[in-house]
């Protein structure tokens, strides 16, 4: 009984484990165009707004082969492209991007600006000296997904299978010297090969039996063995 509930919690466990979505901590993104190549990775909060996105808290990557130095705050516009303020969310789903989207700054001074007007993704790229609105606006294709985290659920099935393990053990070495399990199909005779002896009968070599004739009792005793 001990092991089936351990086997039955186990099991549970696993289930649960392995129904629950990924947390959305770390994701992958990138997106590209003639000339454009960005990617990299987000770091979002754990859970969705109501509207299934997540707030990115923070970035790293490159774009074209320029890294990323930092995240713009969510509500303020990137250099030279106000009043567009980024709001920094993200959706594993649909546009995957807002009107506002999320911006960036490079390590050459130039800020971009990855947004979507629901149906195409687009970059609005601003270079110093920012003025204002004369950035390069360009239509990218853009995708982002969590970061699944393959150990939480191998972790769950590796215990479940070191609880089956003994349990699948146990019941093929466990003895039944009395027959007792399917009828007697698990006797000692039936493994070994060699016929039982019953109360009131022989063996194929035994002595006489009480009750019978030898060769009857022993076409008796055959046919009993094969009927099991």
């Amino acid at each position: 009984m001990p092991l089936i509930r351990s086997l039955a919690a186990a099991a549970a466990i696993a289930a649960t484990t392995l129904a629950a979505p990924a947390q959305a901590a770390t994701w992958d993104w990138h997106y590209a165009a003639a000339g454009i190549a960005a990617g990299g990775t987000f770091t979002t909060v754990d859970t969705p707004d109501a509207d299934g996105f997540y707030e990115i808290t923070g970035i790293a990557g490159s774009r074209n082969g320029v890294a990323i130095t930092a995240l713009a705050p969510a509500g303020s516009a990137i250099p030279g492209n106000e009043p567009y303020a980024v709001d920094n969310l993200v959706s594993p789903a649909g546009a995957r991007l807002t009107w506002n989207g999320f911006g960036y700054e490079l390590a050459d001074g130039t800020w971009a600006n990855p947004f979507s007007d629901g149906s195409t993704a687009w970059e609005y790229l601003s270079a110093p000296p920012y003025p204002q609105g004369a950035g390069q606006e360009v239509a990218v294709a853009f995708s982002a997904a969590p970061v699944p985290e393959p150990a939480t659920g191998v972790l769950a099935l590796l215990g479940l299978a070191g609880v089956a393990r003994p349990v699948a053990r146990d019941g093929r070495a466990a003895p039944d010297p009395a027959g007792t399990r399917s009828g007697g199909r698990r006797s000692a005779g039936r493994r070994s090969g060699i016929p039982p002896a019953r109360p009131g009968r022989r063996a194929a070599d035994g002595p006489a039996s009480p009750t019978g004739t030898p060769g009857r009792d022993g076409d008796v005793e055959h046919r009993h063995e094969f009927l099991y």
